[in-house]
């Protein structure tokens, strides 16, 4: 599941056709994991206030804000940036 999260997550930031049929139809629930739950939220805010996919550097700057917010640890946080990466590679 994790495998379609990460492609699903990849394929609305780097096909914007794609974000801007399907957005619409996808929540939060549609992700087991916390973090993609937590990825999906930004993008989604974001493309619902812009109707633009999220460039990767303003991406960075909403997860470090809800890093902050949700207080992860820092054993958390290479986790993160390697989902990050996945994400937008």
């Amino acid at each position: 599941m994790a495998q379609f999260e990460k492609l699903l997550l990849s394929a609305l930031i780097n096909d914007k056709q794609f974000l801007k049929e399907t957005i619409g139809y996808i929540d939060e629930e549609t992700f087991n994991n916390q973090y993609y739950k937590y990825f999906y939220n930004i993008l989604n805010t974001y493309y619902n206030k812009n109707y633009v996919a999220i460039p990767f550097d303003i991406f960075k700057w909403y997860l470090q804000k809800t890093i902050h917010i949700q207080q992860f640890s820092k054993e958390e946080l290479p986790i993160i940036s390697g989902l990050v990466v996945d994400i937008f590679n």
